[in-house]
């Protein structure tokens, strides 16, 4: 997560009179899916797909505009999770590139692709990546309202089979494979409010405007 911030930070100075952007998400409940293999190739009978109700909840995203064209855009951005409620506790952090596309003055539409940390009360994968699709409304000049769909997936990993089924399974049995390559997959609906900090780059007028009229 100190690298998601550490970047946010460093577009934020590298290009500090363009745009930037404040959002606050607010995630329904949904569901996300735990996935083992054993073998890496073909189904075994001991490869499992478990599926777990998680809570809705908040996140926080900051994001800085790269550059603007007339009808496309690019933005910047890191978001920050609270932890959420399941069979564990999670949260997915996400750092991504934001393109737009505006339809008219009070609509755009929006996509985002980046990279997810996936931090949990247990060991389990925590690196992956995330794709995000959504409309805004524009109600202001400052605000803003996003409704998003979000996924999130895992790269895969080993893990001790023991880690693995003391916590999805009742018992575990020694038979089994050593290790298992695990991955989640998660899918969130959102609305978010925007609010936007600055837009220096179009209210600044060039310096030869500036004191154009001023000379006699």
């Amino acid at each position: 997560m100190k690298h998601i911030i550490f970047y946010s930070f460093f577009f934020c100075f590298l290009l500090p009179n363009s745009k930037s952007r404040i959002i606050t998400n607010f995630d329904s409940p949904s569901k996300y899916t735990f996935t083992t293999d054993y073998s890496g190739s073909e189904p075994m009978q001991y490869d499992t797909k478990y599926d777990f109700n998680i809570d809705g909840g908040l996140s926080a995203a900051y994001e800085h505009r790269i550059f603007k064209g007339k009808k496309f855009s690019g933005f910047l951005g890191a978001e920050i999770m609270l932890g959420k409620d399941s069979n564990i506790t999670m949260a997915f952090h996400s750092f991504y590139f934001m393109p737009t596309y505006k339809i008219n003055s009070k609509f755009n539409l929006l996509s985002r692709l980046g990279y997810t940390n996936i931090n949990t009360s247990l060991k389990m994968p925590n690196n992956g990546y995330m794709f995000m699709v959504g409309t805004e409304f524009n109600i202001s000049d400052n605000w803003a309202i996003i409704f998003s769909n979000t996924w999130h997936e895992s790269t895969k990993e080993k893990m001790d089979y023991q880690e693995v089924c003391v916590f999805f399974n009742d018992s575990c049995n020694d038979e089994n494979p050593p290790s298992a390559h695990t991955k989640i997959n998660y899918n969130r609906l959102s609305i978010s409010v925007v609010y936007m900090l600055s837009d220096k780059i179009n209210n600044k007028l060039p310096r030869n405007r500036r004191t154009e009229g001023t000379k006699k």
